[in-house]
């Protein structure tokens, strides 16, 4: 998920396009609890496995943030 991120990081400083098209929704992600998010996410996702391994993974890094 780090991986992920950093990408996500260099894409934005390369590129004021796609910061300027990607930040609200950086922003919207950062300020919504995911209990609310989680349903949209197992929606959009369609795949049960594949969307619980991404809501644990976003559940693990918010946790570390937090302490």
């Amino acid at each position: 998920m780090a991986i992920f991120g950093l990408l996500i990081a260099i894409l934005f400083t390369q590129s004021k396009w796609t910061e300027r098209s990607l930040f609200p929704y950086a922003v919207i992600l950062q300020t919504t609890p995911i209990i609310a998010i989680a349903p949209l996410i197992i929606l959009w996702l369609k795949n049960n496995t594949f969307s619980d391994f991404i809501l644990s993974k976003w559940y693990e890094s918010a946790v570390k943030e937090e302490n």
